[in-house]
C-alpha cells in the first residue's frame, strides 16, 4: 500500500550560490537514506528561497516484512562440558530467544549456532524522524548558522515544518519546529500562513498565492520576459546560465524589470561594468541588436525582482540609484589604477629623487657594487609593482595564492644563483640557524608578501608602488635626525622630486556623476 507523501522545510532566505552548489548532493542523499530504510521510490526535490521540499507521490506505508537469519559462533566453542559458553549467551541475547531455541547452520564449512525469524517492516510514519534528521546532518552548505538558544546548525533558521502522509500529518520535529499543517505563500499575497487540506492541493495553493514551486517553471518564466523585453527594446540581453540559476535560487515569483543609467559610465572598461552587474547585484547586461562580433554595452540592465508589477516604477528607481553607486565606486578604483602619462611622470620623477637621495658620490662611483646593490633594489621594487599591476587586473584572484606564488617562483629562481655563488659549506646550518631561516626568511617574508598584496588590492598598485619611494626618504631622514648624517642640497632636491612624483601620481580624474537628480 502507498500514500503520497509531502515534506516540506520552511526556512528563511536560502542564499543562492551554497544551495546550488549541494543540490544534487541533496537528492543524492535521500535516495541513499531511502535504500538504507528500505523505502526506495520515486521522488521530487524541488526549492525556492524559503522552502525546500520532497514529494512522493506513491511512498510505501510501511517497509517490506523480512527475513532475518543470525550466524553465531562455531558448535564447538559454544558449548563447553554441555553447558553454553560466554559466547553462545552473548549471541542469544542478541537474537532474543533462550539459548535453548537457537538452531544449528552450516558457514564455511563449519557447523555454527544458528537463528532465523521473521521480521515485520516499520510502519514509514515511525521512521521519518531519524529519516529527516540524517538528512539534514547530510548537507553540507559550508557556513552554518545558529538561533536563538539552540547548538545546533542550519544554513538558515527553520520557520515553519510540515511532514504529511495524504491528508495526515506526521508527528515530526526538526530544530524544535514540529510538523504542522500549514504553509506560508508569497509575501505580496500575505504573511500569515495558510491551510493545506491534503498533500494533492499544496501545489495549487502555492500557485495562488504567487509562489511558482517548480525552479524550472521560474526558469522558463525569466527567459520568456526577457524574449518580450529584448522585442519591445530591440536590445539584446547577456544570459549568463550561472546567474539565471542564482536568480532562479532567489525568486519566488519571478519579474523581469528593465532600468537604465548614465552613458556617461559606458567610458568605464567593459569588464568593470558586467562585474559590477552581475557579480554585485545580479543585474543582466545589456547590449546592442545586431551589433557584430564586438557588439557595445548600452545604458540600461535588467533586474529580476521577486515579486510582481506592483511598485514596479519605484523598484526600477530604487535599483537605478544602486547601480549608479556601483559605478561610482567602480570609476574610483579604475581612475586609482590607471597608468597616466601624469603618473608615469610622477613614477620616473620619483625614481629620479631616489637616485639623486644616493648622492653624487654614489653616482659618481657609478659600477661600485654599493650603488648596483641600490639599483638592484629600485629595479626589484619596480618588477614589484609591475607585478602587482598585472595580478590585480586578473578577476577575483586570491591575496594569498599571489603572495605564496610569488615566493616560490622567487625561491626556484634564486636557488640556482645561490648555489652558484655561495659556499657549499652554508648550507650545512645548524638547527638554531635553520629555525632561524625559517622565521625570519619565510613566516616574516611570507607575512609581508601577503600584507602587500592585501593592500594592493584595497589601495590599488599605482598607489602602492609610488609609496616604496618614501622608504629611502624616511631611511635618510632618520640618519640627519638620529645618526648625525650630513644632508648635501642634492639629497633635499631628491626629496623634493620624491614628493612632487607622489603628488603627481596621486591627482586623479573628475569624478562621475553618483545620481543624476
Amino acid at each position: 500500500m502507498t500514500q503520497a507523501l509531502l515534506i516540506e522545510i520552511g526556512v528563511e532566505e536560502l542564499p543562492a550560490v551554497p544551495l546550488l552548489k549541494i543540490v544534487k548532493n541533496i537528492e543524492k542523499s535521500w535516495t541513499n537514506i531511502l535504500a538504507e530504510y528500505n523505502l526506495s521510490t520515486d521522488f521530487e526535490f524541488v526549492y525556492t528561497p524559503r522552502r525546500l521540499v520532497l514529494r512522493h507521490a506513491d511512498m510505501q506505508v510501511s517497509q517490506e516484512d523480512a527475513t532475518v537469519e543470525f550466524f553465531g559462533p562455531p558448535v564447538v566453542a559454544a558449548l563447553k562440558d554441555g553447558e553454553p559458553t560466554k559466547a553462545a549467551e552473548g549471541f542469544s541475547r542478541k537474537c532474543g530467544v533462550p539459548f535453548e531455541e537457537l538452531g544449528r547452520g552450516e558457514k564455511n564449512g563449519k557447523e555454527v549456532l544458528y537463528f532465523k525469524k521473521e521480521e515485520k517492516g516499520a510502519q514509514t510514519v515511525s521512521l521519518l524522524q531519524e529519516m529527516l534528521e540524517k538528512w539534514i546532518d547530510s548537507m553540507s552548505f559550508g557556513k552554518m548558522m545558529r538561533w536563538g538558544a539552540r547548538t545546533d546548525e542550519f544554513i538558515r533558521p527553520i520557520r515553519w515544518l510540515q511532514v504529511r502522509m495524504d491528508d495526515s500529518s506526521v508527528d515530526v520535529e526538526l530544530f524544535g519546529v514540529k510538523s504542522d499543517t500549514k504553509t506560508y505563500v508569497h509575501r505580496m499575497v500575505t504573511y500569515d500562513a495558510v491551510e493545506v487540506a491534503n498533500v494533492n492541493s499544496y501545489e495549487s495553493i502555492l500557485s495562488e498565492g504567487a509562489v511558482m514551486l517548480q525552479p524550472k517553471e521560474r526558469e522558463s518564466k525569466i527567459l520568456a520576459e526577457f524574449d518580450a523585453l529584448e522585442s519591445t527594446y530591440n536590445i539584446i540581453i547577456e544570459r549568463d546560465k550561472s546567474l539565471i540559476s542564482e536568480v532562479v535560487a532567489i525568486t519566488e515569483n519571478p519579474k523581469a524589470l528593465v532600468g537604465t543609467f548614465d552613458e556617461l559610465f559606458l567610458e568605464l572598461p567593459p569588464e568593470v561594468i558586467i562585474t559590477s552587474m552581475k557579480e554585485h547585484q545580479r543585474y543582466f547586461p545589456v547590449i546592442e541588436q545586431d551589433g557584430g562580433e564586438e557588439s557595445s554595452l548600452l545604458p540600461y540592465f535588467i533586474v529580476v525582482r521577486n515579486g510582481d508589477s506592483q511598485g514596479m516604477e519605484l523598484v526600477i528607481e530604487g535599483n537605478e540609484h544602486v547601480i549608479r553607486a556601483r559605478f561610482a565606486d567602480a570609476d574610483f578604483f579604475v581612475q586609482e589604477d590607471a597608468l597616466t602619462p601624469r603618473r608615469v611622470t610622477g613614477i620616473l620623477l620619483g625614481f629620479l629623487g631616489v637616485l639623486v637621495l644616493i648622492g653624487g658620490d654614489a653616482l659618481s662611483g657609478i659600477g661600485g657594487a654599493a650603488l648596483l646593490g641600490q639599483l638592484a633594489v629600485l629595479i626589484a621594487t619596480m618588477a614589484y609593482a609591475a607585478n602587482a599591476v598585472y595580478t590585480r587586473s586578473i578577476p577575483a584572484i586570491n591575496t594569498l595564492v599571489v603572495a605564496t606564488g610569488s615566493l616560490i617562483i622567487g625561491s626556484v629562481l634564486l636557488l640556482p644563483f645561490t648555489l652558484y655563488f655561495e659556499q657549499p659549506s652554508l648550507l650545512a646550518a645548524s638547527g638554531s640557524s635553520q629555525l632561524a631561516t625559517l622565521a625570519l626568511g619565510v613566516i616574516s617574508t611570507g607575512l609581508a608578501t601577503w600584507v602587500y598584496f592585501r593592500v594592493v588590492t584595497d589601495c590599488g598598485p599605482t598607489f602602492l608602488s609610488i609609496i616604496n619611494y618614501i622608504i629611502p626618504a624616511i631611511a635618510f631622514g632618520a640618519g640627519v635626525l638620529f645618526l648625525g648624517e650630513a644632508a648635501a642640497p642634492s639629497q633635499f632636491l631628491g626629496l623634493v622630486f620624491i614628493l612632487l612624483g607622489i603628488a603627481l601620481t596621486q591627482n586623479r580624474g573628475p569624478a562621475m556623476p553618483l545620481d543624476n537628480d
